[in-house]
């Protein structure tokens, strides 16, 4: 199997006792079959064939044939829908009407000849998109099913899609001559939003949480009932037909022999939890296994699950448990480790704990990165260190008691599934092998680009239920409190959005999709996230200073030296710099503004509050952003305020407002007063007024912002080192560059000292 690039596989053991079919999607397509017909399972499946999911209109459809698979190959396959398929050298696409929202995808082929067809089922290489995810790149039928073992190969996803339709698309690989592409059989099924899309998911070795967005597709890769049989699609709960494996879960078992049994639930009616009902089969919490009463076995071997995966990649784990032994009905009378990847995932596991109670399922979330430098294909282990004796009536660990434990009671199912984050693969028209590059530097850098998830109950924690000596700022979106989080050890910003505020939901996502994927010294770190219980609450990392704007007005602090201002100045112009032309589209930051320009221990100017950031494409043909105008008074763009187009000079004009007041502020002009060179000033001076031009093409780029800027510091040094060595100023030049090296030229041909009536603003 070819991967897909950035992989989060997930394991879980669940129970279920199924959902109301009601508005419930349920397309099974026979390709390259007339009519309807019913598979063994008893799954009903309509033919393509005249078929509105198949418009021969459209595109190269007409191309396509239809073939059947020949008869001897299918014996022991159920032959719908293997028994025919839809074949073309050329790219053909269905259009599957979809509930908007998530959907599995399950896409059916069959390695075999087919009547009447040029080519070798060897030659079938080909992807497959879904709307904009590549679910597949360049995918061999032959090569899959000669790995698997078998020659019918279903592969499954989950896909969120906007719209009401959903267009599959297969295309021919154009590396191998005589392609071609083929399909047995389209599924798509909706399904509940939180069946598959955790809210968090704890990185373990990484500290930080981070959830899955529904920009977001899956794979399915193991789908394990353990203990139990083959549990089939319309066996399965909610109306998702998904499929179970069966005993074949041995083959990821490490003990060796027949050493670990299988457990059967009895009767017992298994209790309702707090998880959905619909996450699988009644029957997958009716079995587990066990190591039995075997002491000597128990001591060599705990139970491990190996599941080969390919190196290079993140994986999502679920972990889904029941405690099915009455014995063990309170909190401590069962505690375990849990082991993934060979990185501690929990040091004091307990079910009762977790759940409240015996015969009532619950599941944990994480998610481990895969990097083998010697292995293309480690294997992802799931250990489970449960400990050899129990006391129940204490409910305490006591080994010289010699009451032996079923050390698998708690352990149902497994399923893995693949993750493709879409930020870093789903992009439209990209393909998967370019993606494929990944190294371990990248991993890290990735992972510490995710964005860490927060519980209520942390946040009340980290601020003492919000206390007021916790607030450091106050604003229309609400109240700043500082924290500490990780066990006191880390100062934080907790910025916690007031429902009636006008920043709300979309300001919010807004804020966590930019500031999760940007890192740089002058952008403030978005170190996490809350949004539980209607709270929205961003966690920033603490900036000691606080913002520019306490230090201009209304301040009991002593007055900023002018050079600390012209580097806070230059800081936070690099970081407005990085947003323009620094990240893959341009991001408009749209609010510049001393109140937005955040200072910390060491005065290093970081550029906060993304809420109304647009994205604009690098390309030249996309310019601006058309959108209604927001921001805030004194600091909005006057041509975009009249065109209602906002570029990234909208930000320049706004810096230059920052500007004049870091010159101009009402408490400094006496404190500034013969302590700025001259020439510096002129300097600082041209910049200021060509940001705010009336005319946005005419005001410079934040990079000869950033110049300009480092030139009237050098002018300020260069000025003071000659006063210090006894001397007089160097003379300066009409452009103020007294011999210093500076490159910076104003845009619009004028000099502050030409400017003689600058109009109101």
């Amino acid at each position: 199997m070819i991967p897909i690039p950035f992989y989060f596989p997930l394991i879980y053991l669940v129970f279920t006792l199924g959902i109301s079919g009601e508005n419930q999607l349920d397309i099974a397509l026979d390709c390259g079959f007339q009519g309807n017909q019913v598979a063994g399972n008893t799954r009903f499946w309509t033919g393509d064939i005249n078929s509105e999911l198949f418009p021969l209109e459209l595109g190269r459809n007409n191309a396509s044939i239809i073939s059947e698979a020949i008869a001897q190959k299918l014996t022991g396959t159920d032959p719908v829908p293997y028994g025919t398929a839809r074949l073309s050298i050329s790219e053909f696409t269905y259009i599957i009407p979809v509930n908007p929202g998530p959907n599995f995808v399950r896409l059916h082929f069959y390695s075999t000849e087919y009547e009447n067809f040029t080519y070798s089922i060897s030659n079938a290489f080909f992807s497959v998109k879904a709307g904009q995810y590549t679910l597949l790149s360049n995918f061999s039928v032959f090569d899959t099913a000669k790995a698997l073992n078998r020659e019918d190969i279903v592969k499954e996803y989950c896909v969120t899609v906007a719209k009401p339709s959903l267009n599959i698309t297969f295309t021919p690989s154009s590396s191998i001559s005589e392609g071609f592409a083929l399909v047995n059989g389209i599924e798509v099924v909706s399904m509940p939003v939180d069946l598959y899309y955790p809210e968090a998911i704890n990185f373990l070795r990484q500290d930080i949480f981070y959830s899955i967005s529904s920009t977001t597709a899956l794979e399915t890769m193991y789908r394990v009932n353990i203990g139990g049989k083959d549990i089939t699609a319309d066996a399965d709960t909610g109306f998702f037909f998904r499929k179970w494996e069966g005993e074949g879960e041995e083959l990821y078992l490490t003990v060796p022999g027949k050493s670990v049994l299988p457990v059967l639930l009895d009767s017992t009616i298994l209790r309702s939890a707090a998880i959905p009902e619909y996450m699988a089969p009644e029957t997958v919490y009716r079995t587990a296994r066990s190591m039995g009463n075997d002491r000597e076995l128990i001591k060599k071997y705990n139970l491990t699950w190996e599941f080969p995966v390919d190196s290079g990649f993140c994986y999502m784990v679920r972990l889904h448990f029941c405690e099915i032994l009455r014995e063990i009905k309170s909190t401590g009378d069962r505690v375990f480790s849990i082991y993934i990847a060979n990185q501690t995932a929990e040091n004091r596991a307990d079910v009762i704990r977790w759940s409240g109670g015996n015969y009532v399922p619950y599941y944990k979330d994480y998610a481990v990165a895969m990097f083998d430098k010697e292995k293309k294909k480690p294997n992802l282990s799931i250990r489970l260190d449960i400990p050899n004796f129990v006391e129940f009536q204490q409910h305490s660990w006591k080994p010289e008691n010699n009451i032996i434990g079923i050390a698998s009671g708690v352990v149902c199912g497994v399923v893995l599934l693949i993750c493709l984050i879409g930020f870093f693969i789903l992009r439209q028209g990209r393909k998967v092998k370019d993606s494929a590059k990944f190294s371990k530097t990248q991993a890290a850098s990735m992972s510490s680009n995710f964005c860490r998830y927060f519980s209520l109950a942390e946040i009340k924690a980290a601020t003492n239920s919000f206390e007021n000596i916790s607030i450091i700022g106050v604003g229309g979106f609400g109240n700043v409190y500082k924290g500490h989080i990780d066990g006191g050890t880390t100062a934080v910003a907790i910025k916690r959005l007031k429902p009636e505020s006008s920043q709300g939901a979309h300001e919010f996502k807004t804020e966590i999709e930019m500031l999760s994927q940007l890192r740089h010294r002058n952008l403030v770190s978005l170190i996490g996230y809350c949004n539980e219980n209607r709270e929205m609450i961003l966690v920033y990392e603490y900036m000691a200073r606080e913002t520019l704007s306490n230090h201009l007005y209304n301040t009991d602090n002593p007055p900023l030296p002018w050079e600390q201002r012209l580097k806070i100045c230059i800081g936070a112009a690099r970081g407005l710099h990085y947003l323009h032309a620094g990240v893959r589209h341009v991001i408009i930051h749209r609010d510049v503004k001393t109140t937005n320009i955040l200072l910390d221990e060491k005065w290093v100017a970081k550029v906060s509050d993304f809420g109304l950031s647009k994205l604009r494409p690098a390309d030249l043909s996309n310019t601006h952003v058309s959108t209604m105008v927001k921001g805030s008074i004194g600091y909005i763009d006057p041509e975009y305020y009249r065109l209602q187009q906002l570029t990234e000079k909208s930000d320049v004009y706004s810096f230059g407002v920052v500007l004049c007041e870091v010159l101009c502020d009402s408490g400094s002009i006496s404190y500034l007063m013969g302590k700025i060179a001259p020439e510096c000033l002129n300097k600082y001076g041209e910049i200021a007024v060509s940001c705010m031009l009336d005319n946005g093409v005419e005001r410079p780029s934040m990079k000869e912002v950033v110049s300009g800027l480092e030139c009237a510091l050098q002018l300020q040094k260069k000025a003071e080192e000659d006063i210090r060595l006894g001397g007089e100023p160097a003379e300066s030049n009409r452009d103020g560059a007294m011999g210093v090296g500076c490159s910076w030229e104003d845009p619009s041909g004028a000099i502050f000292s030409d400017i003689n009536a600058i109009q109101a603003r």
